[in-house]
């Protein structure tokens, strides 16, 4: 990687807490899937399976686990008084919101050792997100531990950093502002290319390349993410949540929403609660 990119990376790179929570065993057998990622280690001779489209997982006492976001999965969790699960709803971002986890592949389980450092950096975590009041040498804590807890993550893990996607990513990263910054507006593929002076098969092709998924695609998954983050931490009207991402239709979003994630937004709004361990 050259230093150029790297430095770019670097300055780029951003970690974003959302919550976190220390759950006993719940039983969840609704598919599901949240708008960040979820990291978080079972203690107390507990044990949570969940099924993806990878496969099936289990996580014994003292293991870590990953599930990146918008991974539709169906959790279950075996009951145990004793058992306990610090989970944390994270996100970490390159080039102005682009997933880390579109360009590293994070393992789903990660040992009982790795587990430790997990469960560790999710209470500290909590421990800020529930003051009432934040400090600077909060904040700046709550950045340490970000890093903290990727490193963990991507440590000894078969990780490969696809450079040449990177090096699209920065060519594009202007592109992505522009529908970051315009996500209710509708997409105008051949306008976006003219803007930034390409053609629209050369816009089309760096987009897919860079992205891996075509510009429609993406637009969809940046309006349903946000969705989901809407539902699950305010109480706006869904109609309302409808339109700030372009949609009119109240109805033809929820039927977008239920064939992305298997359930309507009122339903993901109800079991968002249980759903995030």
């Amino acid at each position: 990687m050259h230093a150029g990119l790297a430095r770019l990376i670097e300055t780029t790179l951003q970690f974003r807490y959302y919550r976190g929570g220390n759950y006993h065993t719940i039983i969840s057998d609704q598919p599901h899937s949240m708008p960040q990622m979820v990291v978080g280690q079972i203690v107390g001779n507990g044990l949570k399976s969940y099924t993806d489209l990878h496969g099936d997982y289990i996580v014994n006492d003292g293991d870590g686990y990953c599930t990146p976001a918008g991974t539709l999965k169906r959790s279950v969790h075996l009951k145990n008084d004793a058992a306990m699960f610090h989970w944390a709803h994270v996100d970490f971002f390159v080039f102005n919101g682009v997933d880390l986890a579109r360009l590293v592949d994070f393992p789903p389980v990660f040992s009982n050792n790795k587990g430790k450092q997990i469960g560790k950096i999710n209470r500290r975590l909590l421990q800020i997100w529930e003051q009432e009041h934040l400090s600077l040498p909060d904040i700046i804590e709550r950045k340490r531990l970000g890093m903290q807890l990727l490193e963990v993550l991507i440590d000894n893990t078969e990780t490969i950093i696809n450079a040449e996607r990177l090096r699209l990513l920065e060519r594009m990263q202007p592109i992505l502002e522009h529908m970051h910054d315009h996500i209710a507006d509708p997409l105008q593929a051949q306008n976006l290319a003219a803007l930034f002076d390409l053609s629209f098969s050369r816009f089309y092709e760096l987009f897919t390349e860079a992205t891996g998924i075509s510009p429609g695609q993406y637009q969809l998954q940046l309006r349903l993410k946000h969705a989901q983050t809407q539902l699950v931490s305010t109480d706006h009207p869904i109609k309302d949540i409808a339109e700030s991402i372009g949609y009119a239709d109240n109805h033809y979003f929820s039927r977008i929403f239920k064939k992305t994630f298997g359930m309507t937004p009122g339903n993901y709004r109800k079991y968002g609660g249980t759903a995030v361990t």
